[in-house]
């Protein structure tokens, strides 16, 4: 199973979502699906998790899952979970 996770930033804030099932804030992500690219599946997961469209500047594979870094772009949709800019890492 492949996982990719997005770190987006907007005017110097990245935007955690919070979920409930772990009960604290994470990067938005998920699993990719069969035939879908690590770039589609990070926007996808995005925007069903915290209901944005992102623009991936850069990919890193961690051997363990895929990173993406991206720029924040505009709402798309009604999300699944609460999303929130930080400039500090939330408990």
């Amino acid at each position: 199973m492949t996982t990719v996770y997005t770190v987006a930033i907007s005017g110097g804030k990245f935007l955690m979502v919070f979920n409930t099932k772990r009960n604290g804030w994470e990067m938005p992500g998920g699993k990719v699906e069969k035939g879908e690219s690590i770039v589609d599946a990070a926007k996808r997961e995005f925007a069903e998790e915290a209901g944005y469209e992102v623009n991936i500047v850069s990919v890193r594979d961690l051997g363990y899952c895929y990173v993406c870094a991206a720029d924040l772009g505009g709402r798309v949709c009604v999300c699944e979970m609460e999303s929130r800019l930080f400039d500090f890492i939330p408990e």
